[in-house]
């Protein structure tokens, strides 16, 4: 047994998910969970913590969704790197019980990525252009036959548009929150001819870019990260 583990207090019962967010993050910090550390087993941490797995699921959710934590196959919860740790400091959110991070994440992203559509319709290359179209001709390349290239070629394409922005801070913000979308992706990708319609959202968007019609792109990829984010999983 990893002795850093002995570190895990029992929390209060108040705001419990935060709490051991804030012990995790805590625990980082000081260098004694390091990247690549496996957390305990759900069952093991909630008894060392003293709470019900609901709240442990919650913060294990949040710092996944975040970057702090991934999940691996046969290992479960892995710290992913330290890079993000430091986000939780301004996501003050995090500690209001009341408030689901998550889809403060989610509009988060979604309020960004909007503008990084308007930037890129203003400032857009001939370069930014000719990354959005291989992401595009690779997602249907393996629209049939690789799901996971699908999806690496579906992200590739919105950070195209990131770096089309010309915003630095954009792209790198935008990175913390990879994970969000990938679910979103794999979810819906899971509904029949799903992928089909994805493509096709994204070449209309690229269009719109290219074209530099503003209006069009946004309302193009307002609809889009709907589709990804919020639609009940029967009509994405």
């Amino acid at each position: 047994m990893n002795e850093n583990f002995k570190e895990f207090k029992k929390v209060n019962k108040e705001s419990l998910s935060d709490q051991i967010i804030q012990q995790i993050k805590e625990m980082i910090e000081k260098g004694i969970l390091k990247p690549d550390d496996r957390l305990p087993a759900e069952r093991e941490l909630a008894v060392k913590l003293g709470v019900s797995r609901i709240p442990l699921r919650e913060a294990l959710k949040t710092l996944q969704f975040i970057n702090v934590l991934e999940i691996r196959p046969g290992e479960g919860y892995v710290v992913k790197g330290l890079e993000t740790v430091k986000l939780l400091d301004i996501l003050d959110v995090v500690c209001e019980p009341e408030q689901d991070v998550l889809d403060d994440l989610k509009e988060m992203r979604m309020t960004l990525e909007l503008k990084a559509v308007e930037l890129a319709c203003l400032r857009r290359t001939e370069k930014d252009l000719g990354r959005m179209v291989s992401a595009i001709e690779n997602m249907g390349k393996n629209m049939d036959t690789d799901h996971k290239e699908m999806i690496q070629a579906s992200i590739d394409f919105h950070n195209a548009i990131m770096k089309a922005s010309h915003n630095k801070l954009f792209v790198s913000i935008l990175a913390w929150f990879s994970d969000i979308i990938n679910e979103g992706r794999e979810k819906s990708g899971t509904i029949e001819n799903r992928y089909k319609k994805a493509i096709e959202e994204h070449r209309a968007i690229y269009n719109a870019i290219k074209n530099r019609d503003c209006d069009t792109a946004l309302s193009y990829m307002k609809t889009h990260l709907e589709t990804i984010y919020y639609s009940d999983n029967n009509n994405q």
